[in-house]
C-alpha cells in the first residue's frame, strides 16, 4: 500500500491558502518613491520602526539625519462596536529631532497622527524642498489595503465590470449601471471625480475622502446601500454599490401621493433604526432627504435603503453649502446659520427626520416659500415655523403631529432623539398619549425633561396659527390606519396637485430604476397659498 500523496491541484490550493493567510497578516504597504530603496509590507502583528538603530525594521545606520529611533507605524485595532464591527486605525509616531513629515506637515516630536490611504511620508525634510535645502532621506506613499485591496490597485475597473448607461448625476459624481463580467451581477457604480473637490496638493481633502471610504467598507445594515468594492485611478474613485431598482422616496410621493399613517410608520421605523445604527458608528448623514431614501424594489414601496450617507462628510462645509443652495428645506438651523464654526452633531439628522416624516405623511414640505426666496425660507427654518394645513393634516393623528414637532425643534437639547422617538406613542401605534406608561422608559434615554417629549401641547416655536391647526386637527379622527379608501385617494390626489415638476432640477447621486437612465426634474411644490392665508388670518 503506497502513501497518499498530494495531487498537483491540492498543492496549488495549499500555496493559494498560504498566500491568502499572508495577505491577512498584512494591512498595507509603504510604496517607496526613493531610488534604490525597496517598498515594504506592513504587518498587523508588529510595529514597523525606522531609525539608525540596526535592530529596527528599517535601518539607516550611517545617516546622521535619521534619529536612533525616528518613527513608528502601528496598526491599532479598537473595541468592537455595538453591532459587532471592529474599528481600526493606523498611527504614525514621531520620535525624531529632524522631523517626520506626512503630506509635508511635520508630525512633531513625541506626537502621533492617524495615517490614511495615499498619505505621503518623508523623513528629515518635507517633500519638494528647494535646491539649497536638504532633501528627505526617504519618501513613501502609504497604501491601506483595507480601503483598496492590492489586486484592485493595478487593474482598472473596466477589466472587471461592463459599465453601461447613466443612472444619475451630481456635483461631484455620476452613477452608471454596471455588470460584473464574471458573476453577471448588476450594480450601480458611482464615479467620483476627485479633482472637483480635492486638488493635487489638497492632502486634507484626500484624507477626508479615504477616511470616508474606509467607513463605507465596514458598515452593514439591511437598510443601507452596501458597498461591494472600490477601485481607484489618478483622477477617479469608483464605488461599486448595490443596485436599488425602486426609485427614491420623493419620486414615489410625486407619482402616487402621500403615504397613509400606517405605511408611514413602517417606513419611518426603518429610517429611525438605520440612522441609529449610523450614529452608533460615528456617522452623521447631514444631508438626509427623500431623494437619498431609496426603495429596494419597484413592487414594494415600504422597504427602504438609505444612500449617500458618506458623501456629505467628505465635502468641506463651504462647498457643501453651495451644493444645497436653493434646496435647504431639510437642513437643520445649526447647519445653515452656524456652519462648522461651532460644530454640529447627530442632532442635525434628528431635525431632518422630522421634516421627512412631515413630507411622507402629507406630500408637502413644511418650509414652503416662493422659488428663490431663500431669505423667507431661512426665517421659517430659524424659528421652526411650521403649520399643519387642515386639508392635508385634518385626518392625521395628534400623536403623529406631536412627533414631527419634537423633531423640528430649534433647541438641540430639546429635540427628541432617535431612541426616544422609537418609544413615542405614534411609533408604538398608540394614538392617546398616556404619560405614566412611557415616563420610566423615556427617562432612561433622556437628559431632558421627559414631560416635553410626550406632551401634546404645541411647540412654543410655532406661531398662533399653528396652535389653532393643532387644536382643530385634534378633534378629527386620530386613528388614520382605518381611514377609508376614499379619503386615501383624496389625499393622494391633493398631494399630486402640490407637485411642481419644473421647479428646480433634481440632480441625483443615487440609484434609479434600471430602465430609467434620465435624471428627473421633480420637487414637492410649496403650499404657498394656504400658508399665506393662514398668516393673514393672524
Amino acid at each position: 500500500m503506497s502513501k497518499i500523496k498530494k495531487s498537483q491541484t491540492q498543492k496549488d490550493e495549499s500555496v493559494i491558502n498560504n498566500l491568502q493567510e499572508k495577505e491577512k497578516e498584512n494591512y498595507g504597504k509603504l510604496l517607496s518613491t526613493t531610488e534604490g530603496l525597496d517598498s515594504v509590507l506592513l504587518k498587523k502583528s508588529e510595529i514597523f520602526s525606522i531609525g539608525r538603530d540596526q535592530t529596527l525594521t528599517l535601518s539607516f545606520p550611517k545617516n546622521n539625519r535619521i534619529s536612533g529611533k525616528h518613527c513608528t507605524i502601528e496598526w491599532v485595532e479598537e473595541e468592537e462596536t455595538n453591532y459587532g464591527l471592529k474599528k481600526y486605525k493606523v498611527i504614525i509616531k514621531d520620535f525624531s529631532s529632524n522631523g517626520t513629515y506626512v503630506n509635508n506637515q511635520r508630525v512633531g516630536k513625541n506626537k502621533e497622527i492617524e495615517l490614511f490611504h495615499s498619505d505621503r511620508i518623508s523623513l528629515s525634510a518635507p517633500q519638494g524642498a528647494k535646491s539649497k535645502q536638504p532633501k528627505p532621506v526617504c519618501e513613501f506613499v502609504f497604501q491601506d489595503w483595507s480601503v483598496i485591496p492590492p489586486e484592485n490597485m493595478n487593474k482598472g475597473i473596466y477589466k472587471e465590470y461592463e459599465i453601461k448607461h447613466l443612472l444619475g448625476t451630481g456635483n461631484f459624481a455620476e452613477v452608471k449601471y454596471g455588470i460584473n463580467k464574471k458573476t453577471k451581477e448588476k450594480y450601480a457604480i458611482k464615479i467620483i471625480d476627485k479633482k472637483k473637490f480635492i486638488g493635487p496638493q489638497d492632502y486634507v481633502g484626500r484624507n477626508r475622502l479615504m477616511d470616508e471610504v474606509k467607513i463605507l467598507t465596514r458598515i452593514r445594515h439591511q437598510n443601507l446601500v452596501y458597498l461591494e468594492e472600490i477601485f481607484e485611478d489618478e483622477n477617479y474613485l469608483y464605488l461599486v454599490l448595490e443596485l436599488v431598482t425602486g426609485g427614491d422616496l420623493l419620486d414615489q410621493i410625486i407619482n402616487k401621493g402621500a403615504y397613509t399613517e400606517k405605511k408611514s410608520r413602517i417606513i419611518f421605523k426603518q429610517l429611525l433604526e438605520v440612522m441609529d445604527y449610523l450614529h452608533s458608528e460615528g456617522i452623521v448623514h447631514r444631508d438626509l432627504k427623500p431623494e437619498n431614501i431609496l426603495l429596494k424594489l419597484k413592487d414594494n414601496d415600504s422597504f427602504i435603503k438609505v444612500a449617500d450617507f458618506g458623501v456629505s462628510r467628505i465635502i468641506k462645509h463651504d462647498t457643501f453649502m453651495q451644493t444645497i443652495a436653493g434646496t435647504p428645506a431639510y437642513l437643520a438651523p445649526e447647519i445653515i446659520f452656524q456652519g462648522d464654526k461651532n460644530g454640529y452633531g447627530k442632532e442635525c439628522d434628528y431635525w431632518s427626520l422630522g421634516v421627512i416624516l412631515y413630507v411622507i405623511i402629507s406630500g408637502l414640505e413644511p418650509f414652503g416659500v416662493e422659488e428663490g426666496n431663500l431669505k423667507g425660507q431661512y426665517k421659517q427654518i430659524k424659528t421652526a415655523n411650521i403649520i399643519f394645513p387642515e386639508e392635508e393634516f385634518g385626518h392625521i393623528s395628534v400623536a403623529a403631529k406631536n412627533l414631527i414637532r419634537r423633531f423640528i425643534t430649534v433647541d438641540i437639547k430639546k429635540r427628541i432623539t432617535i431612541k426616544q422617538a422609537l418609544k413615542h406613542p405614534w411609533m408604538l401605534n398608540k394614538n392617546k398619549l398616556v404619560k405614566d406608561e412611557f415616563q420610566t422608559e423615556y427617562e432612561k434615554d433622556s437628559d431632558s425633561d421627559s414631560d416635553s417629549c410626550f406632551d401634546l401641547k404645541p411647540n412654543s416655536n410655532s406661531n398662533s396659527n399653528s396652535n389653532s391647526k393643532m387644536k382643530s386637527s385634534s378633534n378629527s379622527n386620530s386613528n388614520s390606519d382605518s381611514e377609508s379608501d376614499s379619503n386615501t385617494k383624496k389625499k393622494q390626489t391633493k398631494s399630486k396637485n402640490n407637485i411642481d415638476e419644473n421647479n428646480i432640477r433634481k440632480r441625483k447621486l443615487v440609484n434609479v430604476s434600471e430602465e430609467d437612465g434620465i435624471t428627473k426634474e421633480k420637487q414637492i411644490k410649496q403650499n404657498l397659498k394656504k400658508q399665506s392665508k393662514a398668516k393673514q388670518k393672524n
